[in-house]
């Protein structure tokens, strides 16, 4: 009786200690999970960090070495060598004053760098100029706050005011007490270092890396008419500015994935622990994953994610960065003349294999995963949306002033089927605003008219070109100098090795992607010059191209996705002008929104 009492009373607790045991052994593995993927997003955030020290570092080695040259400059010539700059005062080679009331000098190491001790007065010299702006709207806020009680004058519209002259700096105004004095003395420059050029690390109002003094000097007036596309630019100066336009590649990727995988993205989506926290975002993933036709338009959707960006997100960002304000001046003309112009066109080059391997990579999974026939296509329309700002690359590297230039501008439009367009687009700049040029609409014609007559224009336009160059220097049709053997066989030989590794799907999304490619650059090339046509004289030539001859907008992030292309009207004006210098021409005729909305309102001719 005993022996069966213990036997009654042991199981239950054999069998609790047996699930405790196993539950412990289950909390100390999921444990172990949580710590490795911890792990694993703690080693992921420290390779950003890792790469902006290794940057900075550099930097901090090349300011060393240069002091270390300067002095050693001097002592070969007999001179003493210059005083350094230091956090108790000075002023740097590249024309910075540094202030020693820098809060940042107290909180850091000491140091004779220049460019550590620049880059506390640029940071330092940001603060303060954001404060002070603050504060010179709110007295402006309250000052026409009591203008409009009393009745006073209606508040001039948007255009008026930033044409209007600048309101004094807080500087000018005496704000010593709050950073005034450190204001004034970043805007300060010696008139004797104005004229000297050495690379500043700094950069000025039109984003081109220049003198520190002129830089400084720029920094004070807005860059854009709004508080986010001011941060903007000022998070990504120079040539940083026009890396979104390295994102249309990645985003048509995603597209290409999201047409073959939407579900099973979804479903791996919701298992992240931040969605699981989101609440009922994660069910609701795992529900659109697995049921019909839920799973279907998410394929659908994902497809679908270049032109969402283009034409949804990018519209929306366009407002809310507003218009970019920056005007290159002479100082910048001269430095991008130099080295920095190789870095501006880098991001052109940096274009070329991004799209291509876009291409490649959209290709094979189109053609090896099964897929709906509308994520197919919506996935072929996202790869030629990506066409605009591959024209827009393309447009730059075709004026560009070296061969490279012109091999990557082919290269480019090869893979559209419109290599012809390097030639043609020449024509073009001949014959813009006129009734000859087959890329300018006439007023009241329909995008679809003109898109047939552009494109028959522009292969008359190219290839009568080069049957006139080759009869100019003799040289016979049969020749492989003869451009028109690789115009048409180069997109013919693309086509086929597309069908032969992938079959027809892979021929398939070859070819439309590259026709929907061009007529993204003819509805671009619809909106530029829509209505607008150039005099004939009594001699019974045109006028000149001037600035009332293509529209322009100066929306900064479609600026800085089309490399400019919106200041349209400058570079009709001055063909050879790089695109980092293009000027916004306010005698051009200006749309009130970016060229997105208008190639929109562009495919319903009604509008």
């Amino acid at each position: 009786m005993l022996s069966s009492l213990l036997q009654s009373r042991a199981k239950p607790l054999a069998e609790v200690g047996t699930a405790r045991l196993l539950s412990t052994a289950a909390q100390q593995g999921e444990a172990a999970a949580r710590s490795s993927r911890g792990l694993r997003r703690f080693f992921a955030a420290l390779v950003p960090i890792g790469l902006m020290a290794a940057w900075f570092e550099w930097e901090h080695l090349r300011s060393v070495k240069e002091m270390a040259e300067r002095d050693a400059a001097a002592e070969s010539a007999g001179q003493a060598p210059p005083p350094h700059a230091n956090i108790h005062g000075g002023i740097t080679s590249h024309g910075v004053p540094i202030d020693p009331a820098n809060p940042l000098h107290k909180v850091l190491p000491e140091t004779e760098c220049e460019f550590c001790l620049e880059t506390r007065e640029t940071l330092w010299g940001m603060v303060k100029a954001m404060k002070h702006e603050k504060k010179a709207a709110g007295s402006s806020g309250s000052t026409g706050g009591a203008a409009g009680g009393g009745g006073g004058l209606p508040a001039a519209p948007a255009h008026a005011a930033a044409a209007a002259p600048a309101a004094p700096r807080p500087a000018e105004r005496g704000l010593d007490r709050d950073g005034g004095e450190i204001y004034k003395a970043l805007q300060r420059r010696p008139e004797a270092l104005k004229s000297r050029a050495p690379t500043a690390r700094v950069f000025n109002s039109s984003g081109v890396r220049a003198p520190a003094a002129a830089a400084a000097a720029a920094s004070s007036p807005r860059l854009a008419d709004t508080r986010l596309g001011d941060l903007f630019l000022r998070l990504l100066p120079g040539q940083l500015y026009y890396l979104p336009a390295l994102l249309y590649p990645l985003v048509s990727l995603a597209a290409g994935l999201g047409a073959a995988y939407g579900p099973s993205l979804a479903a791996r989506l919701a298992a992240l622990p931040f969605v699981k926290a989101l609440g009922p975002v994660s069910p609701l993933l795992r529900t659109l994953a697995t049921t019909q036709p839920w799973s279907a338009l998410l394929c659908v959707l994902g497809s679908l994610l270049t032109a969402q960006f283009a034409f949804l997100a990018m519209p929306v960002l366009d407002v809310l960065l507003g218009r970019d304000l920056r005007q290159p001046t002479q100082e910048e003309e001269a430095a991008v003349a130099g080295a920095q112009g190789l870095l501006y066109r880098g991001v052109l080059f940096a274009y070329v294999p991004l799209h291509l391997g876009m291409l490649l990579g959209m290709c094979h999974i189109l053609s090896t995963t099964p897929t709906l026939p509308l994520a197919f296509v919506g996935a072929t329309l996202s790869a030629a949306v990506a066409g605009g700002p591959l024209f827009a690359a393309a447009h730059e590297l075709v004026h560009g002033p070296s061969w490279f230039d012109r091999l990557a501008a082919n290269v480019l439009l090869l893979v559209v089927g419109y290599p012809h367009w390097a030639e043609s687009h020449l024509a073009h700049h001949v014959k813009v605003a006129t009734p000859e040029d087959p890329s300018s609409a006439r007023r009241g014609e329909p995008l679809y008219t003109f898109v047939s007559r552009s494109v028959w224009g522009n292969f008359v336009d190219g290839y009568g070109a080069e049957a006139r160059r080759l009869q100019k220097r003799g040289i016979p049709l049969t020749s492989r100098q003869n451009r028109m053997w690789w115009w048409v066989g180069g997109p013919l030989a693309l086509s086929a090795a597309a069908y032969v590794i992938y079959g027809w799907k892979g021929l398939v999304f070859w070819v439309g992607q590259a026709l929907l490619s061009v007529l993204m650059l003819e509805t671009v090339n619809y909106v530029e010059h829509y209505g607008l046509q150039r005099q004939k004289g009594p001699d019974g030539r045109y006028e000149r191209v001037a600035a009332q001859h293509s529209w322009n907008t100066s929306f900064l992030f479609t600026n800085a996705v089309s490399f400019r292309l919106q200041r349209h009207a400058d570079h009709h004006i001055h063909g050879t002008r790089p695109f980092q210098l293009l000027r916004d021409v306010p005698e051009a005729p200006q749309l009130p929104f970016s060229y997105p909305v208008a190639m929109m309102l562009a495919t319903v001719p009604p509008l």
